[in-house]
């Protein structure tokens, strides 16, 4: 079965229906997926399950509970102080889409965000949330 690779990020056997989505690239590594989402946990507070969704496959279904582990945090020599360089980042990021017709939405890790996820009840273009 595809997708079996990404058993260690979900803590549910089915994704649930009306869950959010997070939609990453076929073949993005377990690590990185694993990173997107303590990514999407932390910056989307009310957010507490998703489905992943990998490719056209949805792997199953994971939770804030399960991906992100309280940790202590300990700032020492050498740690960062969190700044980044200025322009636009040529990396993969973290887009939020929203159905204007039912309100669904999908989390999508993306270069381009003119390039829009399609709604999977079928009412077109998903429009992206800033």
């Amino acid at each position: 079965m595809a997708g079996n690779e990404y058993w260690v990020l979900r803590d549910q056997s089915e994704a649930p229906d009306q869950a959010p989505r997070l939609e990453l690239p076929l073949g993005v590594e377990v690590l990185r997926a694993a990173e997107v989402l303590e990514e999407l946990f932390t910056a989307e507070s009310r957010l507490d399950a998703v489905a992943l969704v990998v490719g056209d496959t949805v792997v199953g279904g994971t939770s804030r509970d399960h991906v992100l582990v309280p940790v202590e945090e300990e700032r020492s020599v050498g740690t960062g102080d969190g700044a980044t360089l200025p322009g636009y980042s040529g990396k993969y990021e973290l887009l939020r889409f929203v159905c204007a017709e039912c309100g669904r939405v999908t989390y999508r890790l993306q270069v381009d965000p003119r390039d829009p996820p399609l709604c999977v009840d079928g009412h077109g273009a998903l429009e992206l949330e800033r």
